[in-house]
């Protein structure tokens, strides 16, 4: 199995990478479903409320907004988990990404992850002004913080990550200028206020880059990729479940063409026909290997 997939990697020019949680175990930041994963940590880590410990999953839901305790436990795990990532390093996995492009294969980077790793090896993000960039963050990141009402994003500073841990609601400074900008003109005080929230999508809500993460998927198809490889995911998310199933055809279009999967645990029957590869163990043991 290994030397096919050394030949599908030597082969390859077009390269598509889709990343999950499991890419950054090693850096010290946990997944999502595994037993010791954020889903089960969440509601067993210091300060968590009473509250907390029936819902580590319905934390990364848009309704943790509805009450003010869900809505701190939210606020202080997200400190906590920006500070995880500050001081987390690159694994050998996304190194093996970092390579990848170095040696002109890399057509695109899909992560699931919003700790921002990627950047640090170093590869740009794809953005409306860097259309160069080779990653895709799917569920937003760590990095920017964003007002809840006028959509006002600032940097997640260290003070800011201080007053998350606290659990407090931090108010958006900008709202609040152009609050009093309006009373100063002798205009009716604008009300309710927004405040500030971590950049990253949340279950049951919409996205707000969904347009033009299908475009950038869709385009990224259209150049006939050769290569897809998928590390350190279970695909339980539709959507991905679908970029997946979606990259995997054009792909497969290609007679050389391969996919391999790159995960601890292994997926459920209906993508055995999707991999021609499933390589199980530790993301970073396996790129070591290949």
């Amino acid at each position: 199995m290994l030397d096919g997939v050394v030949r599908a990697l030597a082969r390859s020019r077009r390269c598509v990478v889709v990343t999950g949680a499991g890419i950054s175990v090693a850096a010290g930041i946990p997944d999502f479903r595994s037993l010791h994963g954020l889903y089960n940590v969440v509601p067993t880590r210091p300060g968590a409320s009473a509250s907390c410990a029936t819902r580590g999953k319905d934390l990364f839901d848009v309704s943790v907004f509805r009450e003010a305790q869900s809505t701190a436990d939210f606020f202080a795990f997200i400190g906590d988990l920006k500070q995880r990532s500050d001081r987390a390093d690159v694994t050998r996995a996304h190194r093996f990404i970092k390579q990848l492009d170095t040696r002109g294969k890399l057509l695109r980077c899909y992560t699931q992850n919003i700790d921002g790793l990627e950047a640090r090896l170093p590869l740009a993000q794809y953005t409306e002004t860097c259309a160069d960039g080779k990653v895709v963050r799917l569920h937003g990141e760590l990095d920017t913080v964003v007002c809840t009402r006028c959509g006002h994003a600032c940097t997640f500073s260290m003070a800011l990550q201080a007053e998350f841990l606290e659990g407090r609601t931090v108010p958006c400074e900008a709202c609040e200028a152009h609050d009093r900008v309006r009373e100063a003109a002798g205009k009716r005080s604008l009300g309710a206020l927004g405040h500030l929230r971590p950049n990253i999508v949340l279950y049951n809500e919409p996205h707000a880059q969904g347009e033009a993460i299908a475009r950038i998927a869709a385009a990224d198809q259209r150049r006939r990729p050769d290569l897809l490889i998928v590390i350190g995911t279970s695909l339980k998310v539709i959507g991905i479940k679908m970029l997946i199933k979606d990259l995997a055809a054009k792909v497969h279009e290609r007679p050389s063409g391969r996919v391999i999967l790159i995960n601890k645990e292994p997926l459920g029957k209906e993508w055995d026909a999707v991999f021609d590869y499933q390589l199980l163990g530790c993301a970073d043991d396996m790129v070591q290997a290949i």
